[in-house]
């Protein structure tokens, strides 16, 4: 299983992945939340990028302001995780 997190960081997009055997869902899921959680705290936006995040939505994403390469980004990640479960599966 792979709990796939979107942080929106100081004016960036992060991705963060966390994967787990199939029982441990509930497990990636907690950990993502922790951890994401974690990372904003350690990095708190300031000055411009704090005015700005002020205003935006506070759930889904805005992709209009995400920006080109947050895109390609997002489907690189979601090929990669594509080819592993591809490979997991034949391995059996």
């Amino acid at each position: 299983m792979v709990t796939a997190t979107f942080v929106h960081l100081r004016g960036k997009v992060l991705f963060l992945y966390v994967n787990a055997e199939k029982a441990g869902l509930e497990w990636s899921r907690a950990e993502a939340r922790k951890w994401a959680d974690a990372i904003i705290a350690a990095n708190p936006s300031v000055g411009e990028i704090a005015a700005r995040e002020a205003y935006a939505p506070k759930s889904g994403i805005d992709w209009g302001s995400v920006g080109t390469s947050a895109i390609i980004g997002g489907i690189i990640g979601a090929v990669i995780m594509a080819i592993k479960w591809l490979v997991n599966r034949i391995k059996g």
